[in-house]
C-alpha cells in the first residue's frame, strides 16, 4: 500500500458537496458519481468525469436519498437508496412505571 500512496500527491477532485458523502459515490471507469445534497429537493446524482473535470448532472432524485450509491463494473447501472417511507411519531404513554 506505501508504493500506491508513493506515486503521487493526493488531489482533491470533487469539490463543493454538501451533505454527507461517505458512502455516496461510486467510481467508474470514467468518473466519479455522487448524491449532491443541496436544500431538498434539490439532491442530485452527478457524475464527474476524468477526462474534461467537469461535473454534469444525471438524475434529479424526486424522494429523500438514503446512504448509499454504487455503480455497476460495466457502468449502465446507479444503485442507490430512496426513503419511500419517512415518518415520525411522537406518543403518550400514561403511568408507563
Amino acid at each position: 500500500m506505501a508504493n500506491a500512496i508513493a506515486r503521487g500527491a493526493e488531489t482533491e477532485m470533487v469539490k463543493d458537496i454538501e451533505g454527507p458523502s461517505w458512502p455516496n459515490w461510486g467510481v467508474s471507469a470514467n468518473g466519479i458519481y455522487f448524491l449532491k445534497f443541496g436544500k431538498f429537493p434539490h439532491v442530485a446524482i452527478e457524475f464527474f468525469e476524468f477526462a474534461t473535470g467537469t461535473t454534469v448532472p444525471i438524475w434529479a432524485l424526486e424522494k429523500q436519498p438514503g446512504w448509499g450509491l454504487s455503480i455497476s463494473n460495466d457502468g449502465k447501472s446507479i444503485v442507490y437508496i430512496q426513503n419511500d417511507f419517512a415518518e415520525s411519531n411522537i406518543m403518550l404513554v400514561k403511568n408507563f412505571r
